[in-house]
C-alpha cells in the first residue's frame, strides 16, 4: 500500500521512475515480506525487530533514489563515485566492476587486495585507515564481547573530530580528485558517509548494496558467538539507514546483492546503464561475461 501512494507522487510518474520502482523498489519489498515468514517460523523474537528496521530504511529509499532523476540536468558531470553498504553485500565485487570500467581506484600498492580472491578487497589503504581511527574515536567506552572491531560497535558521530575536518582526508580526496572519474569503497563508509560527502562535489553518486537483512544477519553470526539475528538487523538497520540519509541530497544507485550474484552480468549491465544515465563518464561495457 504504502508503494502504491509513492507511484501516485508526480515525481514517480515518469517512464525511468516507474521501470527503477518496478525493478529494484517493489522486488525489495516482497522480499522483506518474504523475511517476515522466515523469521515467524523461525523465532518469535525476531520479526518486529526485522520488520521494523527494514521497513525503516525502505520508507527512506524512494526520496533517496528519486533524486537521480534530476542528476542528468546538472551541468557538471558526477566524476566521483561512493560505494556504500555493510560488510558482505557486495560492495568489493560493485568496486571492482566499476574499476573494470574505467573508475580510478587507485594503484596496486594503494589497495588492499586478496591475493586468493580477486575480486577483495578493492578498497584504498588510506581511506580504511582513516575509517578504522574515525570508528575508534567515535566509539562509546562500552565491552564488546568477541564482537568483530571492522563492525564500529558503539560508534557515535557526535563523538570525536569529523573527517570532513580532517586534513588527512582531505588529502585523500584531493589524490583522488587527480583521476576523476573515480571510485572508493569500505564497508564503513556507510557510517561515515555524511562525513567523506562534504568533502566531494554535489554530484558525487551513491552507489547503494542491498542485501535481505536476514541473509545478512546469517552471514554475520559466524564472526561473533555472543551476537544472535536481533543484534545483526540492528548492524543492517545502522550501516543502511546511515547510508541512505548521507545520500538524500546525492544522486543515488541501488545494487541488489541477491541479483548481482545470481545474474552478475545483468546487474552490472543495469548499474552500468544507470550510471550513464547519471552522466558517470563510465567506460563502454564491452563483454559482460568477462566482467
Amino acid at each position: 500500500a504504502k508503494m502504491r501512494h509513492m507511484s501516485a507522487h508526480p515525481r514517480w510518474r515518469s517512464p525511468a521512475m516507474a521501470l527503477l520502482l518496478s525493478q529494484q523498489l517493489l522486488p525489495l519489498a516482497a522480499a522483506l515480506l518474504s523475511a517476515d515468514k522466515v523469521a515467524k517460523a523461525a523465532s518469535s523474537s525476531v520479526p518486529s525487530e526485522l520488520i521494523h528496521t527494514s521497513a525503516k530504511v525502505l520508507s527512506h529509499l524512494p526520496a533517496t533514489i528519486a533524486k537521480s532523476a534530476d542528476a542528468a540536468a546538472s551541468r557538471k558531470r558526477p566524476q566521483q563515485v561512493l560505494v556504500l553498504g555493510p560488510h558482505h553485500s557486495a560492495t568489493s565485487i560493485t568496486a571492482r566492476a566499476l574499476n573494470l570500467l574505467g573508475l580510478w581506484a587507485g594503484e596496486t600498492d594503494e589497495l588492499l587486495l586478496d591475493k586468493e580472491n580477486p575480486v577483495k578487497f578493492w578498497e584504498r589503504k588510506d581511506v580504511v585507515s582513516l575509517n578504522k581511527q574515525r570508528l575508534i574515536d567515535g566509539s562509546k567506552s562500552v565491552d564488546s564481547g568477541d564482537l568483530p572491531p571492522f563492525v564500529g560497535y558503539g560508534f557515535d558521530a557526535s563523538r570525536g573530530a569529523a573527517l570532513n575536518n580532517s586534513a588527512a582526508a582531505r588529502d585523500v580526496v584531493s589524490r583522488l580528485n587527480q583521476k576523476m572519474p573515480w571510485v572508493t569503497k569500505d564497508p564503513r563508509l556507510s557510517l561515515l558517509a555524511s562525513e567523506w560527502l562534504s568533502l566531494l562535489d554535489e554530484q558525487a553518486v551513491c552507489v547503494i548494496t542491498l542485501r535481505h537483512p536476514l541473509a545478512f544477519a546469517n552471514t554475520m553470526m559466524g564472526s561473533s558467538t555472543s551476537a544472535g539475528l536481533r543484534f545483526w538487523t540492528r548492524v543492517w538497520h545502522h550501516y543502511t539507514s546511515s547510508a541512505v540519509s548521507a545520500c538524500a541530497t546525492h544522486p543515488s544507485v541501488l545494487v541488489e546483492h541477491e541479483s548481482l550474484l545470481a545474474h552478475p552480468a545483468v546487474a552490472i549491465a543495469r548499474l552500468h546503464a544507470q550510471l550513464s544515465a547519471l552522466g558517470v563518464p563510465i567506460g563502454a561495457l564491452g563483454d559482460t561475461q568477462r566482467l
